[in-house]
């Protein structure tokens, strides 16, 4: 008897969804960026870093945690197919993404197994699960909502293929949490931070005073750290005030590296993310 798929891919009603746990946020910290997503990686790490960020992900973001059968017989009903030797079940490893503000409405998009297979690109080279959900996530997304990606993120070839790259992390943020974040330089015609230096300043006087109540990204422009290519975002994972010092993690290669406050302002172009005040969960 030839088996038929019911369904392309499962559906929210037949899932136990849960919380993701805290070993899945602590895996965001390790994820490598190997697509043109460094938006996506650094803010989800950088979300980890703070109390409410580390709540806000556990509560939108969850994870099926039950089996569900993947294949039916057509002509046999669930209960017979239950007692059936062909019956199979798998693990699912299905994942849904609560988007909080995208055209001032919320959005859940949900990433089954089946989803996976149709984005093979995406599945074969990331290996941490949230992250490839969320990448696939966000292909539907701007899919749907083609305008929700900024018009310079749009000009790049491989929009074409990948929706999911290229695209400005207070854009991401702001769709994610519903919530507007800091901003500072990011859409403007600065070159570097330099213009804002007393805002910044402020700032960084705040994370260090603070450690566990902040959550931001540091991105560059035309200039760069001699490190990597322009137009690359950085997770903050230190601030030292006192010893006028920053250190950002690159997740291109999961390194972390500090410069001083005078480096940075010169060479990265904003500074985007959120203090406890402005995000409440």
């Amino acid at each position: 008897m030839n088996l038929a798929l019911l369904k392309s891919s499962v559906q929210k009603s037949h899932l136990l969804l849960q919380k993701i746990s805290q070993t899945d946020i602590n895996s965001l910290r390790n994820a490598e960026q190997v697509f043109a997503d460094c938006y996506i990686l650094s803010s989800m790490h950088a979300l980890t870093k703070s109390s409410f960020g580390r709540k806000f992900l556990s509560s939108n973001i969850t994870r099926a945690s039950n089996e569900v059968p993947t294949v039916y017989f057509a002509d046999l009903s669930a209960k017979a197919l239950k007692n059936s030797p062909a019956f199979k079940t798998m693990n699912i490893d299905t994942y849904c993404f609560t988007f909080n503000n995208v055209y001032g409405k919320k959005e859940e998009y949900c990433i089954a197994p089946l989803d996976l297979k149709k984005n093979m690109s995406i599945y074969s080279k990331q290996k941490n699960p949230v992250i490839r959900a969320m990448e696939i996530a966000m292909n539907r997304l701007v899919h749907r909502h083609f305008f929700k990606k900024p018009l310079i993120s749009r000009l790049h070839y491989p929009f074409l293929n990948k929706s999911f790259e290229f695209n400005i992390p207070s854009n991401f943020l702001k769709m994610f949490t519903g919530v507007e974040p800091v901003c500072v330089g990011e859409r403007n015609l600065n070159i570097s931070l330099r213009p804002y230096r007393d805002e910044v300043m402020q700032i960084f006087e705040k994370m260090s005073k603070h450690p566990d109540e902040y959550s931001f990204v540091a991105g560059t422009g035309f200039k760069t750290f001699d490190i990597d290519k322009g137009w690359h975002c950085f997770v903050v994972e230190n601030c030292d005030f006192e010893k006028q010092l920053l250190t950002l993690i690159n997740k291109r290669t999961g390194r972390p590296f500090t410069v001083t406050f005078d480096k940075a302002i010169s060479t990265l172009k904003y500074l985007t993310g959120y203090f406890k005040e402005n995000f409440k969960v």
